[in-house]
């Protein structure tokens, strides 16, 4: 595994226990986990768009091969 993708894999598994284990225990249920989710990746899709100006159809591109 390269030093990139073990990085990615530690910052990402973070970030989601870092989210989702304070709603799990407040008894969430996984909709409710999904909706948070849903914002953070709007939040991160906004945020290349304004702050590293990608453009609207690159944004949208990326967001539906996320869900493809």
């Amino acid at each position: 595994m390269t030093a990139a993708s073990t990085l990615h894999n530690y910052v990402a598994g973070e970030a989601v226990r870092a989210i989702v284990q304070p709603m799990i225990d407040a008894g969430a249920s996984d909709a409710d986990i999904m909706v948070v989710l849903e914002s953070v990746v709007l939040g991160a899709l906004l945020y290349c768009e304004r702050a590293e100006r990608v453009s609207r159809a690159v944004t949208i591109e990326r967001l539906d091969s996320l869900t493809a």
